[in-house]
């Protein structure tokens, strides 16, 4: 991609890309993330970025920890490290892993408050679909709404990104083992296998 192509894209949050991207919002993953040491020589014009997301995705890092999520043939595994920050807090209350439907498992990883958020506005989501439809929301479906919530926060300049990352996990009827990556910059996609927080890596 030569730098012509982003000419008058990459000038407002709100602007789309003809490839679809949103150059705002690369600029701060590119900024922020140990994946621009590849993507940089790409995109050199990107090397300053923007401040708008990019806190986002450094609150994830800020929580020195590290989640891990594996799919199988027939199993999705979720592994997260668990730092206790203090002795005198009761360590059994102290999780970044959660049960968003019967079907749907995630884990969140970056500030507390904006996990706790997120992962109840999925639990809601899926209740709601759940209500109306009469089954589980698909994993797929779930992470999808989710990038989309997120990404609506990319387009208000008075409104701040939520510093969380989520992984979901599931077992699908139709795709058997499923893994999704929902990121600040309302990104998701399926994974084989993915790690988010300071050491993150997709596959």
């Amino acid at each position: 991609m030569s730098r012509g192509s982003s000419a008058g894209f990459d000038r407002h949050i709100t602007i789309f890309s003809p490839e679809g991207r949103v150059y705002q919002v690369l600029l701060a993953v590119l900024t922020s993330s140990r994946e621009d040491l590849f993507l940089k020589p790409i995109y050199p014009y990107m090397v300053k970025g923007t401040k708008r997301v990019e806190y986002a995705f450094k609150a994830i890092n800020s929580t020195n920890l590290t989640a891990v999520a594996v799919k199988g043939i027939d199993t999705a595994v979720i592994a997260v490290q668990k730092r206790v920050p203090d002795s005198l807090i009761v360590a059994g209350s102290v999780t970044s892993i959660y049960q968003l439907s019967p079907t749907v498992g995630c884990c969140a990883i970056g500030m507390i408050p904006d996990c706790k958020f997120q992962v109840r506005r999925a639990q809601m989501e899926a209740a709601q679909w759940k209500y109306q439809n009469g089954y589980d929301m698909p994993c797929e479906l779930l992470a999808k709404r989710m990038a989309d919530k997120n990404q609506y926060y990319t387009q208000n300049a008075e409104m701040r990104s939520l510093g969380c990352a989520m992984i979901m996990i599931s077992f699908d009827d139709e795709d058997g083992a499923v893994v999704f990556k929902v990121d600040p910059a309302g990104y998701y996609r399926g994974m084989k296998a993915v790690s988010v927080g300071v050491k993150q890596v997709c596959n």
